[in-house]
């Protein structure tokens, strides 16, 4: 990575400013720090550019702030953004260069290998595609892309549409001709029929029951959402009990019915991070880490919303109460007793992240290794303070209760019991509006690189920031 500047910002956070004085650059040997060679963006992946002259991945910039160091003096008015390659353009303007994973038309091999300047593309059914030889090629082109065999072209490969949403609300699954598309959602892994993802005919489904003028309509849209629900687990082994938060991102689809709101919610990621409030030494000593693909497998959500206000600055609403069974099926969600680790062979216990296991897998890492297999029984309500047009955020009430149903290995099979943290402020919501075309990817680029976003973590929920 190769960072242009002349002004020493918050581009690296082991570097302070203590001044306004110019610099006149930071530079590093790239043999030092491993740059990776390219040809063109893609290849960088996602916040970093190709720089044409050394042709290896750059970066100017992680948010737009950092433009400053084109600016004649840092006191001027900043005219420049930061691209979603990172490169700082001029306010208003496209990074005509910059290429991500979206859709590229095109009529002809020559039109596709001209905007990625490369001849590993193709021009395949009027879009550009990544030819590849097997999976891993294509990798580089993001999560969710299957090398096509019999082709030689990188896809998105799915066997329901839920497959599809990971790469936004406007793709459906489009199977072979015959499969039954119910059928195949619930068949056994490896009996499954793999299809394609394809833009949906008439683009995002948003229901039929619009009215521009119900304050309801004007909530419509495709928004990512950064939840946070903090815990605390009883009878930890080492530590007895541990507080942990889920930091999950999610790809939401806001639709109007009439008077009401209803929030589809494809998950894109999950992050476990333990912590203590009362000991600023504490180390963790074993922490779990949650695997795409159990992500991948959670179902779409379902919230609602009743009572919807005009959408304006200080408008309060809320949802109804989600609940979701993960790695089981109940008869009665609410109040059944969940599978225990007492009767590995319990019927109701289902493979429902598809990786051979029972439940849903967690890894366990630090101190302790391996997988650990688990049920789980949560819900959660959001409370929902209006920032303004675009930028929502609130508290969460929740709770969860999970049970370890095996492990691998043994010794990782503990009984624990589960309850919400008791400072509030760990739960909590933000949620930002996003172009129609967002994908899981677009989400969690504005969550994990976009300084300052609205979507970053915090600990602790601030009523007060500002977008």
């Amino acid at each position: 990575m190769f960072i242009k500047t002349r002004y020493l910002l918050l581009l690296l956070t082991v570097f302070v400013i203590c001044s306004c004085e110019r610099s006149e650059g930071l530079k590093v040997e790239e043999d030092v720090l491993g740059y990776q060679s390219c040809s063109f963006d893609m290849e960088c992946g996602g916040g970093r550019y190709c720089d044409e002259e050394k042709k290896v991945c750059s970066i100017d910039c992680v948010s737009s702030k950092d433009c400053v160091f084109k600016l004649k003096s840092p006191e001027e008015e900043n005219i420049y953004e930061c691209s979603p390659c990172g490169r700082c353009i001029g306010k208003g303007t496209k990074d005509e260069k910059c290429v991500i994973t979206k859709d590229i038309p095109c009529q002809s091999d020559s039109e596709c290998q001209e905007v990625y300047k490369s001849t590993s593309y193709i021009c395949r059914n009027e879009y550009c595609v990544l030819k590849c030889n097997d999976d891993g090629d294509c990798k580089r082109v993001g999560r969710g892309f299957y090398c096509k065999t019999d082709e030689k072209v990188c896809y998105r490969r799915c066997f329901r549409d839920l497959d599809c949403y990971l790469h936004g609300w406007q793709y459906e699954c489009e199977l072979p001709s015959g499969v039954d598309k119910e059928k195949n959602e619930k068949a056994e892994v490896g009996k499954e029929v793999f299809g394609e993802c394809v833009l949906r005919e008439g683009g995002i489904d948003w229901g039929r029951d619009n009215n521009p003028s119900k304050p309801a309509f004007k909530y419509q849209g495709i928004w990512g959402f950064m939840m946070n629900t903090a815990v605390r687990t009883l009878h930890v082994p080492l530590v007895n009990s541990q507080d942990t938060v889920s930091n999950n991102y999610i790809l939401v689809k806001i639709v109007q019915k009439g008077d009401q709101l209803v929030f589809y919610e494809k998950w894109c990621s999950i992050e476990l991070r333990n912590f203590n409030d009362d000991n600023p030494n504490w180390q963790d000593l074993a922490w779990m880490i949650t695997p795409e693909r159990y992500s991948d497998n959670i179902p779409i959500n379902l919230h609602k919303v009743m009572i919807v206000p005009e959408l304006k600055s200080g408008a309060i609403m809320e949802t109804d109460r989600l609940l979701e069974i993960r790695g089981a099926v109940l008869e009665n969600p609410e109040t059944d007793p969940l599978p225990t680790h007492y009767n590995p062979e319990d019927p109701r216990i289902i493979d429902q992240d598809r990786d051979g296991k029972p439940g849903m897998t967690n890894m366990m890492s630090g101190v302790l290794t391996g997988e650990v297999y688990n049920v789980q029984r949560w819900w959660v309500k959001f409370y929902i303070n209006v920032v303004d047009e675009n930028h929502l955020q609130g508290l969460l009430d929740h709770g969860s209760e999970q049970n370890i149903i095996d492990a691998n290995p043994k010794s990782l099979i503990y009984d624990t019991e589960c309850i919400k943290h008791p400072n509030e402020k760990h739960s909590y919501f933000r949620a930002l509006r996003m172009p129609d075309t967002a994908s899981c990817a677009d989400v969690l680029y504005e969550a994990k690189k976009v300084k300052g976003s609205w979507l970053e973590f915090e600990w602790l929920y601030n009523p007060d920031k500002k977008p």
